[in-house]
């Protein structure tokens, strides 16, 4: 993990707040409100303009290209099934693909009251790309950025649940109503996912109706619940980073123990039980003790750390930023 002074990216979100702030006070400990509408310096809404906006999603959905699994359409507990949406069958080169979404009837459900999900929209919107690599890099973690646009109303409290990654939220249109409790888990790791059925809360720590503009930090481990509000329909973006752990680490130099990758690798058959003797423990401590030292413990850091560059399959073929949308036009 770099230095936090480092990024721009990082500080451009989170101003005010410094980024010395941040690091003490929030990052793994608490969470943090940056309200975007401050009189007199910056409007709310125009906050997120250069990251996204209502009119690139709608962009998005109507030039075609979207579908299951990344976008999802759901109203309450009814899920609309892709067969609903998409188009099942479409010709593609040799053979064929399915589920592309079809944009006039994305549009019909949005309209009927349906909340819209799309995952991994760094993959296809280059500003929210760009930011998302700049993270990564500065704090060693998996970083995605999904987008949820939900109607006017169901003011009612979804699910208590936790990620395993941090969430910042980011209000791009509209209001949602959050509330945040305090840690189900202390900073879990990969393996230690949210129940299907959710949490318990415990006693809440923050309470807050998020405008456009605003940002809301929640560090791994605690536990959210949202609704809407009476008022206004909503439009957010979430990054969700999932910091690469001592234990990944561990997990990828474990793995190569195996392998003989110009070094030296354990050989032991792993269906026998393990009975060790004195003499079979030291040989196993030597054994390991040579490995690691043949093996480079940075490379393996940057394997999990390396930028992914793949997109989604658009039909446009490129990941796609205000400016490429325009030339387009």
């Amino acid at each position: 993990m770099a230095p936090l002074s480092d990024s721009t990216a990082l500080a451009d979100l989170l101003a005010p707040t410094s980024l010395d702030v941040f690091a003490r006070r929030h990052w793994d400990r608490s969470p943090l409100l940056v309200r975007g509408d401050r009189p007199g310096q910056l409007e709310g809404h125009a906050r997120w303009r250069d990251l996204f906006s209502v009119e690139a999603l709608d962009g998005l959905l109507s030039e075609g290209g979207l579908g299951a699994p990344e976008l999802a359409l759901h109203r309450g507990d009814e899920v609309a099934l892709p067969r609903s949406w998409a188009v099942q069958r479409l010709p593609w080169g040799t053979g064929s693909v399915a589920n592309f979404a079809r944009p006039e009837r994305v549009f019909d459900l949005l309209n009927d009251g349906f909340t819209l999900s799309l995952s991994e929209v760094d993959r296809i919107w280059g500003p929210l790309g760009n930011l998302c690599e700049a993270l990564r890099e500065l704090l060693a973690a998996e970083v995605q950025c999904d987008v949820r646009r939900a109607p006017v109303g169901n003011t009612e409290l979804g699910l208590a649940s936790y990620d395993v990654g941090h969430r910042v939220i980011l209000q791009i249109f509209g209001a949602r109503r959050w509330k945040v409790y305090p840690a189900h888990i202390e900073q879990p790791v990969r393996s230690e996912t949210c129940a299907a059925e959710g949490v318990t809360p415990g006693e809440c720590l923050l309470e807050v109706r998020l405008e456009a503009g605003d940002l809301l930090y929640v560090p791994r481990g605690f536990v959210v619940q949202d609704a809407g509000v009476a008022d206004a329909s909503s439009v957010q973006l979430t990054l969700r980073i999932t910091p690469y752990t001592w234990r990944d680490l561990a997990d990828v130099v474990v793995k190569r123990l195996g392998q003989d990758g110009g070094g030296k690798s354990i050989r032991i058959n792993s269906r026998k039980l393990v009975v060790l003797s004195d003499k079979q423990a030291d040989w196993l401590d030597e054994q390991v003790e040579d490995v690691l030292l043949d093996h480079d413990v940075e490379a393996a850091l940057a394997d999990l750390v390396a930028p992914r560059r793949s997109t989604l399959p658009l039909s446009a073929g490129l990941s796609r930023s205000p400016d490429t949308a325009e030339e387009g036009s």
